[in-house]
């Protein structure tokens, strides 16, 4: 009985961590889908084949598109990408980040042009 009670707590406690951090997750998600090279839908497969929850990869689908449409996420990225390059010394590793965030500049004009937004 006592076993079970702390598997309980334990589980609630992870819930609760999950829930402050689900922002952190979102953004983590969004990056591992970019450093992967994959899209947002072969990232959700993916995690629902290694978690066994085949009902959690249409949840995560549509999570994952709704933080790849968003703007937000790409101004994050965008300025997250010019902190790594100012700061980093290994030029093949600029070179990459740079490769980066001209897709991210791409992909940011994409959605605004979709939209019927200008950029300008």
């Amino acid at each position: 009985m006592f076993g079970i009670g702390c598997h309980v707590i334990t589980g609630l406690e992870a819930i609760l961590n999950e829930v402050k951090n689900k922002e952190e997750t979102q953004i983590a998600l969004e990056n591992l889908a970019n450093s992967l090279d994959m899209t947002v839908n072969e990232l959700a497969d993916n995690i629902a084949i290694v978690g066994g929850y085949p009902e959690f990869s249409n949840e995560v689908i549509e999570k994952l598109s709704e933080l790849y449409n968003d703007k937000t996420v790409f101004m994050d990225d965008i300025q997250s990408l010019k902190k790594k390059i100012k700061y980093s010394k290994n030029p093949l590793e600029k070179k990459m980040l740079n490769k980066q965030l001209n897709e991210c500049y791409k992909e940011q004009k994409k959605t605004n042009t979709r939209g019927g937004e200008k950029d300008r």
